[in-house]
C-alpha cells in the first residue's frame, strides 16, 4: 500500500495533477484499491488489486 506523497516521490518528475489523474482511471479500471482513512487530516492509500495482476 502506497500513500500519494510516497507515489510522488516514486515518480519525481511526474506533474500532481498527471498523477491524480492516472490514479483515478486505474481506480475506475478497478487496476488499483484506493482506500481513505477517516483520520484528520484525511489521507487516501493506493494498493494494486488481483485484477491488475492478472493482465
Amino acid at each position: 500500500m502506497q500513500r500519494f506523497g510516497e507515489l510522488r516521490k516514486l515518480i519525481p518528475d511526474i506533474n500532481q495533477m498527471i498523477l491524480i489523474n492516472h490514479l483515478y482511471e486505474l481506480k475506475n479500471c478497478r487496476t488499483v484499491k484506493c482506500t481513505v482513512c477517516p483520520i484528520m487530516p484525511p489521507h487516501g492509500s493506493f494498493q494494486a488489486t488481483q485484477h491488475s495482476q492478472l493482465n
